[in-house]
């Protein structure tokens, strides 16, 4: 049996985490965010993160120490980018494609 997928967000924006958690919810994704990343390390060591998705403002030291320890737990990533879009737009045509090729 196939363990459901638990989305973790990454970003350095509350708003847009908050956004991305509500679309993941409305469209029945299990999605938790964060905008620290030793909470994330933790959070991907607790065994219930399947994905990790990283927003595009988080630093380069930061997006490499957390896509390595993601990678050594077997925890998917996606690093993710608004590039000017509104949060649902990114939601919809990149995210949620991406997201779909998981489940």
């Amino acid at each position: 049996m196939t363990q459901p997928m638990t989305v973790l967000v990454v970003a350095r924006g509350e708003r847009i985490i908050d956004r991305m958690i509500s679309l993941m919810d409305a469209d029945g994704i299990a999605a938790e965010g964060t905008l620290n990343d030793d909470d994330a390390v933790s959070k991907i060591e607790g065994g219930e993160i399947s994905t990790l998705v990283i927003g595009g403002g988080v630093e380069p030291p930061s997006r490499d120490r957390l896509k390595a320890f993601a990678n050594r737990s077997g925890v998917r990533v996606i690093e993710g980018e608004l590039g000017g879009e509104e949060p649902e737009t990114y939601f919809y045509e990149e995210l949620l494609p991406a997201l779909s090729d998981y489940r």
